[in-house]
């Protein structure tokens, strides 16, 4: 049985949610399908096809590299080989050589780390003291915080059972904040309720986690790979994961958090791959992590299939080369658009 929508839902969303629920019941989950998709959007967002990924960049003089680079190159290699970043030197005297992204991008004198992503600002990630003559210990702390932490290890077991994670970033205001809690919890509940007539059933329901406001200057790698904002923090934030860490849909912010938002979005990840849905919700942005073979052993017991065999990426690229906003591998699948789009362009393949 549906709930009555909060009183910040407008009228025109909750009918659209009951149209989208009916055609859930009827298109999606509710009849028998001829050749259907044997992975869900959830387990497409298992499998990696994004070449780009993200950058750790270094900017210093020729001088500094010379001293930085034996220092701190062993270090990012070993903490970054399973990951999905990648490490990038530029030489601050040769600015005329460096990427065109960078064109417009302002860099301190002295040395400086970056993370960079597509379609994202630079985020600043020098460490707190210089960085030359630091302990090896240090290096370590400091580049192992980029790709991993306990909440981001959190975050990976739940994607592993769960069906999905709603994220919350706390907002500096109590009551929004248990206003936005309730929704995901309520929109959770709801999901959990579908999730047995799903093509592909999950047995752990949405979870939800929240970032704690104090939190987030800690944790502003991760938010800001998701892009949403670890600065502008009046307002709560919410983003919806699936998969290997990939958000699915857009970025929420304050009002726009609400159950029926949260629920549609929700529902999304559990349809058939071979729908006609907006490509880039089954590869939106990822969050930078290490995912070794312990990760690669435990994600094929859980799916059942292997997100790493080749023949799996093939058939994943021809489902995402084709349909609406079709990806191919190394392109740049960040770019989404609304949740209106994309159920009113739905269709079953059959």
């Amino acid at each position: 049985m549906l709930f009555a929508p909060a009183s910040k839902t407008t009228r025109r969303g909750w009918c659209f949610f009951q149209a989208f629920c009916w055609w859930v019941l009827l298109c999606g989950w509710g009849l028998p399908r001829v050749a259907a998709c044997k992975y869900s959007v959830r387990d497409v967002a298992f499998v990696d096809l994004d070449r780009q990924g993200f950058e750790w960049i270094v900017t210093a003089s020729r001088a500094e590299l010379d001293v930085l680079r034996p220092e701190w190159q062993p270090t990012s290699q070993a903490l970054f080989l399973d990951s999905n970043l990648q490490p990038r030197w530029l030489d601050l005297d040769q600015t005329d050589r460096w990427p065109s992204f960078l064109d417009s991008a302002s860099f301190p004198a002295g040395a400086s780390f970056h993370l960079y992503r597509p379609g994202l600002p630079l985020l600043d990630v020098s460490p707190s003291t210089s960085p030359e003559g630091m302990e090896q210990a240090q290096r370590w702390t400091h580049l192992e915080g980029l790709v991993k932490n306990p909440l981001r290890e959190r975050l990976i077991d739940q994607l592993m059972e769960a069906y999905a994670v709603i994220l919350l970033v706390e907002g500096k205001q109590a009551e929004e904040n248990q206003r936005v809690a309730q929704a995901a919890q309520r929109a959770a509940s709801f999901i959990e309720e579908l999730m047995p007539d799903m093509p592909k059933p999950v047995d752990v329901p949405p979870q939800v986690i929240m970032i704690p406001h104090q939190d987030i200057g800690k944790e502003r790698a991760l938010i800001w790979s998701l892009g949403m904002d670890w600065q502008a923090t009046e307002e709560p934030q919410a983003s919806i994961l699936i998969g290997r860490g990939r958000r699915l849909g857009p970025a929420l912010k304050g009002d726009a958090i609400t159950s029926v938002q949260l629920q549609e979005m929700l529902a999304v990840a559990g349809q058939d791959c071979e729908c006609d849905l907006d490509r880039s919700w089954m590869q939106g942005p990822r969050m930078p992590m290490a995912w070794g073979p312990e990760r690669q052993q435990a994600s094929y017991q859980w799916l059942g299939f292997d997100p790493e065999n080749p023949l799996v990426k093939a058939e994943i690229s021809r489902i995402l080369s084709r349909g609406r906003n079709a990806i191919r591998v190394g392109s740049d699948p960040h770019d989404t658009q609304g949740l209106d789009m994309l159920l009113l362009g739905y269709s079953e393949e059959v």
